[in-house]
């Protein structure tokens, strides 16, 4: 099942850009069709199994969000909900936000966790910039306020924004059946300024996705000094690199969680961004 996951992860992450214009379409959780939340993708398979699904009382308005893990042919079944279309598409937006927020409760036990994650992708569908966070075991009956900083890495202009709200475990195959979240009032707030855009580098990343180690190959450098950076979905820095020399690196990711990173590479007045997915 955590396979699953990861692939319907790797699928919403693999985005073009839509021409809509709206900041979080249906964040409010008000508007459903066919018992799944307008404007948003999620694990539900109609017919079959449901675990996304409305919540009452909402934070605000009539409806809520809640994912649960649900029993499905005897296996536990965890939900996602994206913030894209069929097709993997997610919503326009047409400024830099500042912030990224909702209100959640949750129930969560052992070694599970509950992510609440946000990407911005510009117009050719690179990565320039991610919020979030990851919130361990615990119960929460009351509605709670998550706001997180939206961590820039690209100085392109975000046209896409993808949310994601999962849950996962960090150490067992699933986690456990009966674990939730609870969603509403999802909001974009702020801007913020960005730099000139830069030249872009030629690089190369693989294998990708990875397991144990990765490589990376810049091609047109044409300088003394680049640094590597690796982001995790909270914009947080995992790893970090310097070169003078050989601007080919391989290294051990073997000390990172499996998930969805951003790579980005600085030398001058030119960068490359990318994403890496550790399974």
């Amino acid at each position: 099942m955590k396979t699953k996951i990861t692939l319907l992860l790797i699928a919403v992450t693999c985005l073009t850009a839509i021409n809509i214009d709206a900041q979080v379409p249906n964040g409010d959780f008000e508007n459903w069709t066919n018992g799944n939340p307008d404007s948003w993708f999620s694990t539900n398979i109609p017919t079959v199994v449901t675990n996304i699904t409305q919540a009452t009382p909402a934070y605000s308005g009539s409806y809520a969000v809640k994912g649960e893990v649900i029993n499905y042919s005897g296996s536990p079944y965890s939900p996602l909900l994206a913030s894209t279309d069929a097709m993997a598409n997610g919503f326009a937006i047409s400024q830099s936000y500042a912030n990224f927020s909702f209100y959640y409760k949750m129930n969560i036990t052992g070694t599970a966790t509950f992510e609440g994650s946000l990407s911005f992708y510009d117009a050719g569908g690179n990565w320039v910039a991610s919020a979030g966070g990851i919130f361990t075991a615990g119960t929460l009956n009351s509605y709670t306020l998550a706001n997180f900083p939206i961590n820039y890495g690209s100085a392109n202009p975000p046209v896409e924004c993808v949310i994601i709200f999962v849950i996962h475990d960090t150490v067992a195959p699933d986690p456990p059946i009966g674990n939730y979240f609870i969603v509403d009032g999802i909001t974009l707030t702020g801007t913020v300024g960005v730099e000139e855009n830069t030249e872009s580098l030629h690089a190369a990343i693989y294998p990708n996705p990875c397991t144990d180690e990765v490589s990376i190959d810049i091609s047109n450098i044409e300088t003394n000094n680049a640094e590597l950076f690796i982001y995790d979905l909270k914009g947080d820095v995992m790893k970090k690199f310097s070169a003078t020399v050989d601007f080919n690196w391989k290294f051990s990711v073997a000390d990172l969680p499996n998930g969805i990173y951003a790579v980005r590479v600085v030398s001058d007045k030119k960068q490359w961004i990318s994403r890496l997915v550790k399974d």
